[in-house]
Parts: C-alpha cells; sequence; structure tokens
C-alpha cells in the first residue's frame, strides 16, 4: 500500500496527462462515433454510417434475402439513393420486399432503389 501510494505521489503528472488523454480519446469517439469502421471480405477498410449497419440487419434478417451489403448516397443529409447487393437478389419476393423496406424506412422512390445479386 506505501509503495503505491509513493509511485502516485512520484508520477502525479503523468498520472494526470494520462486521464486526460482517455477523456480526450472518449469525447472524439463521441462526437465521431457517427461512423463505423468495418472490414469487407476483400479485408479493406471500410467507413459504415449507422443507417447503412441498420439496414444491413433489418435486410439479412428478411425471409429470402440472407446476407446483405448496402451502400446509402446522400445529399443534403436526405437520402437520395440505396444499393442493395445480397444473396437472395433472384428472388422476385426477396426483391419486393427489399423495395418496401427500403421505401418505409428511408422514404425513398422504389426508382432511387438498386439491388443486385451478391456473388
Amino acid at each position: 500500500m506505501k509503495r503505491a501510494i509513493e509511485y502516485l505521489k512520484k508520477h502525479n503528472k503523468l498520472i494526470v496527462v494520462a486521464l486526460l488523454l482517455i477523456v480526450l480519446i472518449a469525447a472524439a469517439a463521441i462526437m465521431f462515433g457517427s461512423k463505423v469502421k468495418t472490414t469487407n471480405s476483400a479485408a479493406v477498410s471500410v467507413e459504415r454510417t449507422a443507417n447503412e449497419l441498420k439496414l444491413m440487419n433489418i435486410l439479412s434478417g428478411i425471409d429470402g434475402v440472407g446476407k446483405a451489403d448496402v451502400m446509402i448516397t446522400e445529399e443534403d443529409q436526405k437520402i437520395v439513393g440505396v444499393i442493395v447487393v445480397c444473396e437472395g437478389a433472384q428472388s422476385i419476393s426477396a426483391r419486393c420486399d427489399i423495395i418496401n423496406a427500403v421505401k418505409t424506412v428511408f422514404n425513398v422512390e422504389k426508382s432511387n432503389i438498386a439491388i443486385y445479386a451478391m456473388k
């Protein structure tokens, strides 16, 4: 116990600097936390928005869609287009479900939703 107190007394400036760095990193994570880093199958780091991650999870849970990858295009903070690449894109039923889900969530016109089959 004495050793710990002596160590803290000797290194108090170092401890304060370390705590300030932790607070700074936490503040940066909160400020810039809207983007989440993920890795795609080609092992290339890619940025995903929270909306893209949520949509990927929702679509993957729809019967017949399978694994899904999405890209959302925004202009002036308004969603103007959505691309969906998924395993079940060949199924007309799955395509209709995807279009309905995207239209409902983002209020995007059907003509601005593109669906493609995954390799």
